[in-house]
């Protein structure tokens, strides 16, 4: 005979039946019960609005050449994916994380791809440093070059865009020119940039939340980003 059992969860709007043999004589619920009688529990979650109306999960799609750019666009996907996604297409797979989304949304669209340059590589930065040294193509901006701006920019420096701009892209000029295009960047605003989805969401989420802690935040983050964009809002 077969008993079954409604228990009402957490979850207000959501029941959860357990179909349990009436043969097991110890309680099936336990933890780490084994019924000595081979009798099987069966777990059914049903996800049933209080009226009776079934909610059916929307299924992130899989990430192939078939899916329509509306479909790429509503969906969180990680870079590693794209990555290989860009490789099986045989699409430029180097750059940030709004590179390859442009590509991929143009390969999708069946347009031209954008012209993906490598970065180049230049001669090693020298180890002793000055105002007059010339910035040479294919620089980066690494803790050594850091550290000397420190000393002549202050010890809150960090390479902002403009900074790591004029590095890039105005090889012959001198690193006195930088410190005062660094100095010039403080009092001028900024371009808006594509922001790392995963950090714009954290400043977000910690200025509506004060006080809430990095694992309430992740936690809320897993939620979230298994959700399309047309249903978080």
């Amino acid at each position: 005979m077969i008993l079954p059992v409604q228990i009402q969860p957490a979850g207000p709007r959501h029941l959860t039946q357990y179909h349990v043999c009436s043969s097991v004589t110890k309680n099936p619920f336990r933890k780490n019960h084994a019924p000595h009688n081979a009798a099987v529990l069966v777990h059914t979650l049903r996800s049933c609005p209080v009226h009776g109306e079934r909610q059916q999960k929307i299924m992130r799609p899989s990430l192939t050449r078939m899916i329509s750019v509306e479909e790429f666009e509503d969906w969180y996907w990680k870079k590693e994916e794209l990555v290989v996604f860009c490789k099986h297409q045989s699409i430029p797979s180097g750059g940030s994380k709004p590179d390859l989304e442009i590509r991929i949304k143009a390969y999708l669209r069946g347009e031209t791809l954008p012209k993906h340059e490598k970065q180049k590589t230049g001669k090693k930065i020298p180890d002793h440093l000055t105002l007059d040294t010339l910035i040479e193509e294919g620089w980066s901006c690494n803790p050594k070059l850091g550290r000397f701006f420190k000393d002549h920019c202050g010890k809150s420096f960090r390479f902002n865009h403009a900074m790591r701009q004029f590095i890039h892209t105005q090889a012959g000029k001198r690193l006195r020119d930088a410190v005062v295009c660094y100095k010039d960047s403080l009092t001028t605003r900024q371009p808006s940039l594509p922001q790392n989805e995963l950090a714009a969401f954290m400043r977000n989420y910690s200025q509506a939340n004060p006080g809430c802690s990095r694992k309430e935040i992740m936690l809320e983050w897993e939620r979230v980003k298994s959700k399309s964009r047309s249903e978080r809002r």
